[in-house]
């Protein structure tokens, strides 16, 4: 679970984390050792990628930490700008990416994709959308969630571990495709990842701070 093969590739990561994807995963992961994987927690049986995340803990309103069970993951790959079909190419061999900022230590504005959710059912005013970790609530009885939406927009340049985020950008301006790039990063256009994943805080239900 101390591992990631993408930032500390060979050795221990400085935290958890939780995967999904083939079960080929280790500290070297690669192309090739991923196709080899004998199965797999994806739906679609050949998608033997990896997915993986931070590991999330509950610190008992300071009593100590408590893993949060994972429930499920959704990951969706989209192919359009709207209602425009974006003309995206398919992941290269040996690719990796990153969304987020591991040094993010505040909430505010969080342009690098992640975005938490305190579900409740449709048409009540108390869910929660939140770029930073949500608060104010006792329970989420339709869900909690972390939701991550990937850049795609690559330079075609490999990911560097000392600055993960430079070999992709978010597309964030007008035409479809490619012409929302940046014009640094117009090498390919991705299909956009967006991931949901999904924990049971059910076990912790009414002992939360209220802050």
């Amino acid at each position: 679970q101390q591992i990631d093969p993408a930032l500390f590739p060979g050795k221990q990561s400085p935290h958890l984390h939780s995967f999904d994807g083939g079960n080929a995963v280790s500290s070297s992961s690669d192309f090739a050792s991923q196709s080899g994987s004998s199965c797999t927690t994806a739906r679609i049986k050949p998608d033997n990628s990896l997915y993986w995340r931070p590991t999330l803990f509950w610190n008992g309103n300071n009593t100590g930490f408590h893993r949060v069970p994972e429930q499920a993951a959704k990951i969706y790959y989209k192919f359009g700008d709207g209602d425009s079909w974006a003309n995206v190419t398919e992941f290269p061999e040996d690719f990796n990416m990153m969304a987020g900022d591991p040094f993010k230590r505040s909430d505010g504005d969080n342009p690098a994709g992640i975005r938490w959710a305190c579900h409740q059912p449709d048409g009540r005013d108390d869910k929660i959308f939140t770029n930073g970790f949500p608060s104010g609530f006792q329970s989420c009885k339709y869900g909690f969630a972390s939701e991550v939406t990937f850049p795609s927009c690559w330079n075609g340049e490999k990911l560097n571990p000392s600055k993960p985020n430079d070999h992709m950008a978010y597309p964030t301006g007008s035409g479809v495709g490619t012409e929302k790039c940046p014009t640094t990063h117009r090498a390919a256009r991705f299909p956009t990842i967006f991931i949901e994943f999904w924990y049971d805080i059910s076990s912790f239900d009414n002992t939360y701070s209220a802050s």
